[in-house]
Protein backbone atom coordinates (compact mmCIF):
# COMPACT_ATOMS: atom_id res chain seq x y z
CA UNK A 1 0.00 0.00 0.00
CA UNK A 2 1.51 3.08 -0.80
CA UNK A 3 2.13 5.51 1.71
CA UNK A 4 4.05 8.73 0.40
CA UNK A 5 5.67 9.89 -2.25
CA UNK A 6 8.87 12.04 -3.63
CA UNK A 7 11.58 13.11 -5.50
CA UNK A 8 14.55 10.75 -5.58
CA UNK A 9 18.10 12.55 -7.05
CA UNK A 10 21.41 10.72 -7.31
CA UNK A 11 24.92 12.72 -8.06
CA UNK A 12 28.54 11.42 -8.75
CA UNK A 13 32.02 13.40 -8.29
CA UNK A 14 34.88 11.37 -8.39
CA UNK A 15 34.30 9.04 -5.97
CA UNK A 16 31.69 9.78 -4.23
CA UNK A 17 27.99 9.10 -4.96
CA UNK A 18 25.07 11.18 -3.56
CA UNK A 19 21.43 9.86 -3.57
CA UNK A 20 18.94 11.82 -1.88
CA UNK A 21 15.28 10.58 -1.25
CA UNK A 22 13.06 13.97 -0.66
CA UNK A 23 9.85 12.66 1.10
CA UNK A 24 7.01 15.32 -0.52
CA UNK A 25 4.12 13.52 1.22
CA UNK A 26 2.95 11.00 3.69
CA UNK A 27 5.84 9.07 5.11
CA UNK A 28 8.20 6.20 4.35
CA UNK A 29 9.21 3.14 6.24
CA UNK A 30 12.62 2.26 5.74
CA UNK A 31 14.91 -0.93 6.68
CA UNK A 32 17.37 -0.60 3.67
CA UNK A 33 18.10 1.20 1.38
CA UNK A 34 19.89 -0.13 -1.86
CA UNK A 35 21.62 1.70 -4.77
CA UNK A 36 24.04 0.86 -7.70
CA UNK A 37 27.91 2.14 -7.71
CA UNK A 38 29.71 2.25 -10.84
CA UNK A 39 32.67 -0.61 -11.99
CA UNK A 40 35.51 -0.74 -10.22
CA UNK A 41 34.14 1.13 -6.69
CA UNK A 42 36.34 -0.68 -4.19
CA UNK A 43 35.67 -0.80 0.23
CA UNK A 44 32.72 1.41 -0.10
CA UNK A 45 31.88 3.46 3.14
CA UNK A 46 28.61 5.05 3.63
CA UNK A 47 26.67 8.08 5.48
CA UNK A 48 22.93 7.84 6.11
CA UNK A 49 20.89 11.03 7.55
CA UNK A 50 17.72 11.11 7.73
CA UNK A 51 15.87 14.66 8.38
CA UNK A 52 19.74 15.85 9.00
CA UNK A 53 20.22 12.81 11.87
CA UNK A 54 22.63 10.27 10.91
CA UNK A 55 21.35 6.76 11.43
CA UNK A 56 23.31 4.00 11.91
CA UNK A 57 23.34 1.76 8.60
CA UNK A 58 25.54 -1.92 8.09
CA UNK A 59 26.83 -1.58 4.58
CA UNK A 60 27.21 -5.05 2.24
CA UNK A 61 28.65 -4.92 -1.27
CA UNK A 62 27.84 -7.07 -3.67
CA UNK A 63 29.36 -6.41 -6.87
CA UNK A 64 28.19 -3.01 -8.14
CA UNK A 65 25.25 -3.09 -5.68
CA UNK A 66 25.68 -1.42 -1.88
CA UNK A 67 22.54 -2.80 0.36
CA UNK A 68 22.39 -0.73 3.14
CA UNK A 69 20.63 -2.22 6.39
CA UNK A 70 19.37 0.24 9.20
CA UNK A 71 19.94 -0.21 12.66
CA UNK A 72 16.60 -0.08 13.04
CA UNK A 73 13.42 0.77 11.57
CA UNK A 74 13.04 4.44 10.91
CA UNK A 75 10.12 6.59 9.32
CA UNK A 76 10.58 9.75 7.36
CA UNK A 77 7.78 11.97 7.83
CA UNK A 78 6.56 14.89 5.03
CA UNK A 79 9.60 17.06 4.28
CA UNK A 80 12.14 14.95 5.36
CA UNK A 81 15.29 13.89 3.49
CA UNK A 82 17.08 10.95 3.25
CA UNK A 83 20.64 11.68 1.77
CA UNK A 84 23.43 9.03 1.62
CA UNK A 85 26.71 9.74 0.55
CA UNK A 86 29.16 6.93 -0.45
CA UNK A 87 32.71 7.23 -1.17
CA UNK A 88 35.40 4.59 -2.63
Amino acid sequence: VPEGWGLFVQSRAGQTQTDRIELRYGRLKLNDLVFALPAGAAKPQATVTIAGKRVAAQLKQSGEEVRLHLAQTVTAKEGDVVQVEIKW
